[in-house]
């Protein structure tokens, strides 16, 4: 849209990442949110956040439940069109995908949030800001009653998330358990066949 930039949240220079169990529950959050707020004041400089794994292309739009979109179980680009968008900074997190969609129909979204953060992005839908364009994993835990989510894998398409461990490095048990938690496939046994270096076996 011509003379229109969108507000953009930009990666900090320095940063302090809390990466916590269950920390996407509210309740538990505020623990290690208080030590993030006393830590920003500190540090005024850095940014102090919960680490969040974003493993999928965007392919769920996030509305307010009273949105008119709310209501409607398939959602075309031809609805977003003319919708205020949320979605991720250009840098981060398949933000290509949907750029390529809105543009194979030569569609100009309005942008009005870029984001690096999923939890900001959904922020700023509570506050009507717009439509929020997430990763299918931002949205697994519970939305509230306030929220309102879409499947949009038949926009944007789909990806495969790739996790990487080196090869021979030991790996402590808080490791499987957090890999067993990205896929149900990723057992103790076959990340192990992976790192002695059984490539070629079919099952990996």
């Amino acid at each position: 849209m011509a003379g229109h930039t969108p507000i953009t949240q930009m990666p900090p220079v320095r940063g302090i990442v809390f990466f916590a169990h269950g920390s996407r529950d509210p309740r538990w959050s505020l623990p290690i949110a208080a030590v993030a707020d006393a830590l920003q004041q500190q540090c005024p400089d850095a940014l102090s956040t919960c680490a969040y794994l974003e493993l999928t292309e965007p392919d769920l739009p996030t509305a307010p439940s009273g949105h008119r979109l709310a209501t409607k179980e398939r959602i075309g680009l031809d609805d977003l069109a003319d919708e205020p968008l949320i979605t991720y900074h250009p840098s981060f997190t398949g933000r290509g995908k949907v750029d390529a969609a809105f543009a194979t129909r030569k569609i100009a979204p309005r942008i009005v949030l870029e984001a690096i953060d999923s939890d900001v992005i959904k922020t700023y839908v509570r506050l009507g800001l717009g439509i929020g364009i997430v990763a299918e994993m931002a949205m697994r835990e519970e939305l509230g009653p306030d929220l309102v989510s879409r499947p949009m894998g038949h926009l944007f398409g789909q990806s495969v998330a790739r996790v990487a461990f080196k090869r021979g490095a030991y790996l402590r048990n808080f490791v499987y358990k957090f890999a067993e938690t990205l896929s149900d496939r990723l057992s103790r046994d076959l990340i192990l066949r992976a790192m002695s270096g059984h490539v070629n076996d079919y099952e990996l």
